[in-house]
């Protein structure tokens, strides 16, 4: 896999800390280490960081006419040992690996001078925007590439091993095959038209027990033998494999003592003739049906979806074997489209990496349909359950790429977390039926009516807006009643929660431009909806609110906030430079809601924060959570630069936060300052580069932290990509590589491509979906402002169009459906200097 601007393999010690997360959105997941050894098993309805499921892997035998076998298990373990020992057998790994990761695809080199072949895999789990189902498959698929590069013919054998770690909890170590939770462990061989699989049960667990389930190891090769019950030590049966490179086909079902779990393997055969290449497809599939809320006192059962559609693991290997060649076409699709594109690398990695995380430990699919996440993942448990919506107010990932469940999630906010009141908890509880808790979070009750807008902007469902807007109505009423009475459109001298885990006193920027955006959303809505009067009634009160906010927050340079007498300073940033301080202005430029506060006082306070909280952090103090150090440069969550500081400022001040940093870098590049955001990105992913962090898990309170989906705005922000689907409006406005540039776009009804570039004297843009349908009658371009006639074509017939108005819209006279294989493509020709100078009577 390789980017337009050339290779992206990681070597050496940039291995150290690589592990990619692979499974199904809310279905668990397991770890693909740089070195190819597969860790975090993350499948047991908990998260594993430190969870290994021995004797699981892939090997190689090889044998060349005229030599001597050749077995490597295709890992190389982070110790200098060479092999990994197994009883009385020293199985030798390749000697390196290299590793290349564009989620949702990674693909793996294994370097070994001995070996005959050529061996690389590439491994993934279905992962298509739009399409949910596929996408929340409880499986990893593995694609070994083979080749003789030789001038002799090679006999190879892949091997692959599963161990059945039905019982085990994911947390305590299993020690070769002594799995303390298992009881009655047995394996079965199975053979179907399209595979051979190992189908891992217990006999005793109750279907009910916590840990019951099932695991599938299936080979997709039609020449394979196996064996289904492997106990320590090996020696026996892994030497006759080392010295043949064929199993015995030995199938013993009888179940193992209380305590002991078996291995099971299965090896593909082939023969390669000098020159050739041949490939085997192999998969891992789970079902743990059993998902407890363990954070909870009640512990009540809860479930897992993927259990609802599928009986088994077998079941789930079942279905990814039949459909094998749509999954990886619609995978690799949407991995070409994104990775394809013309936008900084860095902005690609940050945007991509992200997109781990509704696939991780730290979100899940409930039984009874519930799409949830905590805050992040510890070692053996979510972080800071459940839904939090504060820190769920920065996810832009999910939504784009899989609105669906964003609208899962509002459905949850409105219809079961808003009181009669209209407060909406910031936290919830399971199962639905269960009493409510938690109060109020500023942030997050301005953030819910912000989402819901998104959601309905992607989608264009009057019906969605209409079914809630009651319940939206309620959730302002309850912000103008606890927090702004007179409706003055600012919010003072009263305690407001927040994502800082603390409440702000008086009038600042933070939560202001939240509210602001909020009401602007809210007038947006009513007109939809033909409530004219409530519409001009919020656009009265933003108007007010807004005015006195500038007013009294910006001191000339950036906005600060003004902490009131009976409030103290205590907990709070007064004079400080907020990286978030213009939060509600990055999510109104999202939403396609202009400016709120002044446009000159925005770009001043981002140059601000840009000059005194991104910073190198040598030498930098720091009094709390290290997420930047040394060299490293960083965002500062807050700075002073002024003084002012107060003796006990707000929580987290001194910390790096990758979400904060991704929304300011989008802003900064939305604003028009775009290398300054830019460099921004550049720094974050520049700590993530696999020798001390993780590029595919940014950490905050947990790993694979939900704030840092952000990053997503990075890639709207650079294509200037707004939308109005009820409108059948839709905009591109790149603001880098203008003259040639190709980048993903998704609606909630399309995903695809767009690009625009200069050729000649033409300016040519293009919308190519991959998937879906995508309606347009007027699309705002950055057409020239020379333009002199416009052409469209809709799969290659020609569309009529408006004739160009001065501005930037391409206004067509039907709607245009954009469907696969049937792109948009307009034509703006510029009008030739000659041609100029004879319509102003010049030219004589």
């Amino acid at each position: 896999m390789e980017t337009k601007r050339g290779p992206a393999w990681r070597t050496g010690d940039a291995l150290r800390h690589v592990l990619m997360p692979l499974g199904g959105l809310g279905a668990g997941s397991i770890g693909l280490s740089g070195t190819g050894e597969l860790r975090e098993w993350a499948i047991f309805n908990r998260p594993g960081h430190l969870s290994l499921v021995k004797n699981t892997y892939f090997a190689l035998w090889a044998k060349a006419e005229g030599s001597e076998p050749i077995y490597r298990v295709l890992q190389k373990h982070t110790t200098d040992c060479p092999y990994i020992r197994m009883g009385n057998l020293h199985l030798h790994e390749v000697e390196d690996v290299r590793f290349c990761g564009q989620y949702p695809v990674a693909a793996l080199e294994y370097l070994d001078g001995e070996l005959p072949v050529r061996a690389s895999m590439q491994c993934s789990s279905p992962c298509i925007p739009l399409n949910v189902e596929d996408s929340s498959l409880p499986a990893v698929l593995f694609h070994v590439r083979l080749r003789n590069p030789g001038s002799h013919a090679v006999d190879v054998s892949l091997l692959a091993s599963l161990l059945n770690a039905v019982g085990y909890d994911g947390q305590g170590e299993i020690y070769w095959n002594i799995l303390d939770g298992a009881r009655g462990n047995v394996i079965h061989f199975v053979r179907r038209p399209a595979y051979a699989a190992l189908n891992a049960t217990s006999t005793q667990l109750p279907p009910d027990a916590p840990y019951y389930g099932t695991l599938a190891l299936a080979v997709l090769h039609p020449e394979v033998t196996y064996r289904t019950r492997c106990l320590f030590p090996p020696d026996s049966y892994l030497a006759r494999f080392m010295e043949t490179g064929r199993l015995a086909n030995e199938e013993d079902e009888t179940p193992c003592g209380s305590g002991v779990t078996p291995s099971g393997m299965i090896a593909a055969h082939l023969r390669l003739e000098p020159g050739e290449e041949k490939s085997v497809r192999a998969l891992i599939a789970w079902h743990f049906p059993n998902r407890v809320a363990y954070w909870q006192s009640s512990r009540a059962r809860i479930g897992n979806r993927y259990a609802v559609r599928f009986s088994d693991a077998l079941d789930v290997a079942e279905y990814v074997a039949e459909n094998l060649e749509p999954l990886s076409r619609g995978t690799e699709a949407f991995r070409s489209a994104l990775f394809g594109s013309t936008l900084p690398v860095s902005v690609l990695d940050a945007a991509s990496s992200q997109i781990v995380i509704p696939r991780s430990s730290t979100c899940f699919w409930t039984e009874e349909g519930v799409f949830a996440g905590f805050e992040g993942s510890r070692s053996a448990e979510g972080s800071c359950p459940l839904s939090c919506t504060h820190v769920w107010n920065y996810e832009q990932t999910l939504a784009h790429l899989f609105p669906e469940l964003a609208r899962n999630m509002r459905e949850t906010d409105l219809g079961v977390q808003t009181g009669d009141d209209g407060l909406v908890r910031h936290r919830l509880i399971l199962p639905l039926s269960a009493p409510r808790g938690y109060g109020p979070a500023l942030d997050g009750q301005l953030g819910t009516i912000l989402k819901t807008y998104r959601e309905y902007l992607l989608q264009g469902d009057r019906r969605f807006l209409r079914r809630h807007w009651a319940t939206l109505q309620r959730v302002m009423g309850y912000v103008f009643e606890r927090w702004d009475p007179e409706r003055l459109g600012i919010i003072d001298d009263v305690p407001q929660p927040n994502t800082y885990d603390l409440a702000l006193r008086g009038i600042n920027s933070f939560t202001g431009t939240l509210y602001l955006a909020a009401l602007r959303a809210m007038e947006q809505m009513a007109r939809r909806l033909g409530h004219e009067a409530e519409a001009a009634r919020y656009r009265e009160t933003f108007l007010r609110g807004a005015e006195e906010l500038d007013r009294r927050t910006f001191n000339g340079e950036f906005y600060v906030q003004r902490c009131t007498p009976s409030g103290g300073d205590r907990l709070q940033y007064g004079p400080g430079c907020l990286a978030d301080q213009l939060i509600g202005q990055w999510w109104a430029n999202i939403l396609g809601l202009g400016h709120l506060l002044p446009a000159g006082h925005v770009r001043s306070a981002l140059e601000s924060v840009y000059r005194h909280n991104f910073r190198c952090m040598e030498g930098f103090r720091h009094t709390q959570r290290v997420f930047a150090e040394g060299s490293e440069w960083g965002v500062v969550n807050c700075a002073w630069p002024n003084g002012g500081r107060p003796e006990e400022p707000m929580h987290y001040c001194h910390e790096v936060w990758t979400g904060v940093e991704y929304a300011f870098a989008a802003l900064l590049i939305q604003e028009g300052l775009v290398a300054e955001g830019l460099k921004v990105v550049a720094a974050v992913r520049q700590r993530h580069d696999g020798t001390r962090r993780n590029p595919w898990n940014d950490c905050e309170a947990g790993s694979y932290y939900v704030r840092s989906m952000s990053s997503w705005s990075l890639i709207t922000a650079l294509q200037g990509f707004t939308c109005d689907m009820g409108a059948a409006e839709v905009r591109f406005s790149p603001r880098a590589s203008r003259e040639d540039f190709r980048s993903f776009f998704s609606t909630a009804t399309a995903w695809g491509t767009f690009s625009q570039r200069l050729t000649g004297g033409e300016w040519v843009y293009a919308i190519e979906v991959a998937r879906g349908s995508l309606s347009i009658r007027t699309l705002y371009l950055d057409l020239p402002p020379e333009a002199g006639s416009l052409q469209a074509r809709l799969g290659g017939a020609r569309v009529a169009v408006e004739p160009p108005s001065g501005e930037s819209a391409v206004r067509f006279r039907e709607t245009c459906i954009v469907e696969a294989g049937a792109p948009l493509q307009v034509t703006a020709r510029r009008t030739s200097d000659r041609e100029n100078r004879r319509h102003n009577g010049e030219d004589h």
